[in-house]
């Protein structure tokens, strides 16, 4: 799905929250961003809420290697907030184009069961699933977005 509106962001689709928190990637995204292994999902912007997920390899040469790295080096359970510079994060694993998110872990960013996420390109290190803003409402008006999950 292109940009719906003129020099806006690129769209994927959407994400259909699973009521276990499992979230599936859109496949043009996942082969874009080469999204499959160890992750790390850390806050989206404040305009448009939601998460972005990214990895060690797409992060190694930007100033989110620091926040990865610590992320992926922790021994905590998987999905669970940790705070790091005081943005809550947690490591996850995408294996093919989806991965789980505790609900309780969901709620910190807003998010519940059910909930569509839409997700768009964001700076080429991290995939971005929005929740709100612009962007979101301008997308509910395009019946042609695909919807995964």
């Amino acid at each position: 799905m292109p940009r719906i509106a003129k020099g806006g962001k690129y769209i994927f689709g959407w994400s259909r929250v699973g009521r276990e928190g499992r979230i599936i990637i859109p496949e043009e995204a996942a082969q874009e961003y080469r999204l499959e292994g160890p992750g790390v999902l850390m806050p989206g912007s404040r305009s448009s809420k939601g998460f972005a997920v990214t990895t060690q390899s797409l992060a190694r040469d930007s100033p989110m290697r620091r926040m990865v790295d610590a992320v992926l080096s922790t021994s905590v359970p998987e999905g669970t907030l940790i705070e790091i510079d005081g943005k809550p994060c947690c490591s996850i694993t995408i294996r093919d184009r989806e991965f789980t998110v505790p609900v309780v872990t969901l709620e910190r960013y807003s998010i519940k069961p059910n909930d569509c996420l839409l997700s768009v390109r964001g700076s080429g290190i991290a995939l971005g699933f929005i929740v709100e803003g612009p962007i979101v409402e301008k997308a509910r008006s395009h019946p042609e977005i695909e919807t995964y999950g």
